[in-house]
């Protein structure tokens, strides 16, 4: 809870008309020490039973208000969510729609490029939820990564005018002086080939479906296509996650060539 108060998106202490001090404030009260109780409840006898000699005793009374504040903001934005946590299984659609009350709470009114995507995602996922079978509460938030790994948040408009980040298939419709190809990794570019838990190789040539390296040729196109700008850069990340790379295997040829 304490990363997310002080995550910058976050603006529940701002829409509840406090700064953020409240969050020091129930820091201090709260999560200083182990809490008295789970769940909100205990939340709040940690705030209605400061140790006298723990670190909040030399707070004021309006940061001791705050404090209290800005945990009724937190109760309203995620109960709904926390009692779903709480319960038997549910659908989709009820996971969501209590996401979307504790999002619109926590985050409040931005224009952000990622803020408007995610509301665009969860109304997109809240139109195609109730069709869904009902999920276990551990379930949700794999679930939830899940169907966020599609998405890709691009800046609605150029951060310089002279600059552009697009993907392949976008590049290739514009021509450019200088192209810079990144992520030239082996398993971001070309991508590892997926294997499918429900169609095996022959199954997949009987149906007429492309097999799973057909992508790596797809990606060999868009490299080859991005190669015919008058200036190109090719880069790569040595490290991903604090682990070696592999470098991508086109750039291994060409360096063999060249």
């Amino acid at each position: 809870l304490l990363a997310l108060l002080r995550h910058p998106a976050c603006r529940l202490a701002e829409s509840a008309g406090l700064t953020s001090r409240a969050v020091d404030a129930l820091d201090l009260m709260a999560f200083r020490a182990v809490l008295p109780g789970a769940g909100f409840p205990g939340l709040r006898t940690a705030l209605e039973t400061v140790d006298p000699r723990g670190p909040a005793r030399r707070l004021s009374g309006p940061s001791r208000a705050s404090a209290h504040a800005l945990l009724d903001a937190l109760v309203v934005a995620l109960t709904p969510l926390a009692a779903l946590g709480e319960g038997p299984d549910a659908p989709l659609s009820a996971f969501v729609a209590a996401l979307q009350t504790g999002y619109a709470a926590i985050a409040g009114e931005t224009d952000a490029e990622d803020h408007v995507e995610t509301t665009r995602f969860l109304e997109e996922l809240s139109d195609a939820a109730p069709a869904s079978e009902p999920i276990s509460p551990l379930s949700f938030p794999g679930v939830l990564a899940a169907l966020m790994a599609g998405r890709v948040v691009r800046p609605a408009r150029p951060r310089h005018p002279r600059l552009h980040i697009l993907g392949p298939l976008e590049a290739r419709l514009l021509a450019f002086d200088r192209v810079v190809l990144g992520g030239l990794n082996d398993g971001v570019w070309p991508p590892a080939p997926q294997s499918d838990a429900w169609i095996n190789r022959p199954l997949r040539a009987q149906l007429g479906l492309p097999a799973p390296e057909g992508r790596i040729g797809l990606s060999a196109h868009d490299f080859e296509q991005g190669l015919g700008a008058r200036e190109t850069v090719l880069t790569r990340a040595k490290k991903a996650g604090g682990a070696p790379t592999i470098p991508s295997r086109w750039l291994q040829r060409l360096e063999a060539a060249a």
